[in-house]
């Protein structure tokens, strides 16, 4: 298994506005690993998993067309079923 490290820059519950590189606006959200967590569906988003979310549950992100990353860290343990299912514009996760 291949664990690459990085900093979280900040933790929130909300998403926050993030600029591009290309200049489009996207924003971040922290996933928390909380059941019944409301995950924005407006705008592209690049989710970042908190440092103590061992497990991204089931059916988590499940539909939601505007997520184009999501960024891990070496304690996740677990992906869930479905968690990605039907995330038509995520183009990568880094584990």
């Amino acid at each position: 298994i291949c664990k690459l490290r990085f900093i979280v820059v900040a933790y929130c519950n909300c998403a926050t506005p993030i600029m591009a590189a290309e200049g489009n606006n996207i924003r971040r959200y922290i996933y928390r690993g909380e059941e019944g967590e409301v995950i924005p569906r407006d705008g592209q988003i690049i989710v970042i998993v908190r440092e103590d979310v061992t497990v991204i549950l089931a059916n988590t992100f499940r539909g939601h067309r505007n997520i184009i990353e999501v960024i891990c860290h070496e304690n996740v343990e677990k992906i869930e079923e479905y968690a990605f299912w039907r995330c038509l514009s995520l183009k990568r996760i880094i584990m």
